[in-house]
C-alpha cells in the first residue's frame, strides 16, 4: 500500500492521476478480510489518505468507464472486458496517453502486460498491443521525466498537457500564442513545469475545502517573492493592455474576463495566463500560452 501511494504522489507531480475501482475497497486481499477492514490495521495518517482516495475523491475509472460491456479485450487467454486493465488497454488503442500501476509482489511484476483486442463478430480481426506497468516509485518517476523530454514541437505541446492535466481547463484557442515563437525544447519542459505546479494547486483542497499542506507549499514556492513563478499583473498593465488581457473564460463561454495572473518562462519569453483565484472543485482556466502580451 506504500508503494501504491507513492507511485500515486508521483503521478500527480507529473500531472497524472492514477484510476482505481470505486468497488476496490470491498476486494479482498486476505482470504477473510475485505480491503476496508485491513486497511483499518494501518496507521491513521495514511489511512486517512488511503480511504479519501478509495471512498470519496476517486477518480473511479469504472464512473466514466470509456470501453463498453460488448468489447473483447482478452489477457494471457483471460477476459479482461469490464476491468480496470481492459479499460487501458481501451485507452491505449485509442491513442490516450496511460498504463498501469500493479502491487508487488503479485502477479502482475512485468514492465509491460501483453493485451489482446478482437473485433468482428467472431472476434477474428485481432489487434496485439501492451501496456507499460509500474510496481516501484522510481521506476514509474524516471518514465514520466522522460516522456517531457520527447517534446518535439509545439502541437506535441499541446496534445501532451490536454491529455496529462485533467484539473485544467484550456481555452480552445490557448495555444495559438506558440505558433509565431520558434520552437524550443527547454521552453517547452519549463511550460509543461508551469502547467503541472497549477494543476497540481488545482487538486490541493481537502474534502472540507481547505488548502491542504501540500498545495500551500506550492504557493509558497511559486507565487510569493522576487522568482515567483507566477504573479498578477500591475494594475497599470491591466489598465495599458486591458484589450490584449481579456479572453473569454472556457468554464463559461458567455463570460470574458481579464487574465492578469500569469506564468513565466524566461527564455523566449513565453507567458502562460490563468484564472485566479483557484477555487475548490473548479478547474483553472488556461487562456493564452505565447510571447509576453504586455510588451510596449
Amino acid at each position: 500500500l506504500d508503494r501504491m501511494m507513492s507511485m500515486r504522489l508521483v503521478a500527480q507531480r507529473y500531472g497524472f492521476v492514477v484510476s482505481c475501482s470505486s468497488a476496490l475497497l470491498n476486494r479482498q486481499p486476505l482470504w477473510d478480510l475485505d480491503l476496508r477492514h485491513v486497511l483499518n490495521r494501518v496507521p491513521e495518517l495514511p489511512r486517512r489518505a488511503m480511504f479519501v482516495w478509495l471512498t470519496s475523491q476517486g477518480p473511479f475509472w469504472d464512473v466514466h468507464q470509456m470501453h463498453s460491456e460488448s468489447e473483447w479485450f482478452e489477457c494471457r487467454g483471460n477476459l479482461i472486458t469490464g476491468t480496470g486493465l481492459g479499460e487501458a488497454a481501451f485507452l491505449k488503442v485509442s491513442g490516450t496517453m496511460c498504463g498501469v500501476v500493479s502491487f508487488s509482489p503479485s502477479d502482475w511484476e512485468e514492465p509491460s502486460i501483453p493485451f489482446v483486442w478482437r473485433r468482428g463478430g467472431d472476434g477474428s480481426d485481432q489487434i496485439s498491443s501492451s501496456i507499460a506497468n509500474w510496481h516501484a516509485a522510481p521506476a514509474l518517476e524516471s518514465s514520466l521525466k522522460s516522456l517531457a523530454s520527447e517534446i518535439e514541437s509545439w502541437p506535441q505541446l499541446r496534445n501532451i498537457a490536454t491529455l496529462r492535466f485533467s484539473a485544467l481547463k484550456f481555452s480552445q484557442t490557448c495555444f495559438k500564442g506558440l505558433m509565431g515563437v520558434p520552437f524550443g525544447k527547454c521552453s517547452a519542459e519549463h511550460v509543461l513545469n508551469l502547467l503541472e505546479v497549477l494543476d497540481r494547486l488545482a487538486r490541493g483542497f481537502d474534502d472540507d475545502g481547505r488548502r491542504t499542506p501540500e498545495a500551500q507549499r506550492i504557493y509558497d514556492d511559486y507565487f510569493t517573492g522576487d522568482h515567483a513563478w507566477f504573479s498578477d499583473s500591475s494594475d497599470t498593465e491591466k489598465n495599458r493592455f486591458r484589450d490584449r488581457l481579456m479572453f473569454t473564460d472556457p468554464r463559461q463561454p458567455d463570460r470574458k474576463l481579464i487574465f492578469g495572473w500569469h506564468g513565466k518562462e524566461k527564455h523566449s519569453l513565453i507567458r502562460l495566463h490563468f484564472s485566479w483565484p483557484v477555487r475548490h472543485k473548479e478547474p483553472i482556466a488556461v487562456v493564452y500560452i505565447g510571447q509576453k502580451l504586455t510588451k510596449r
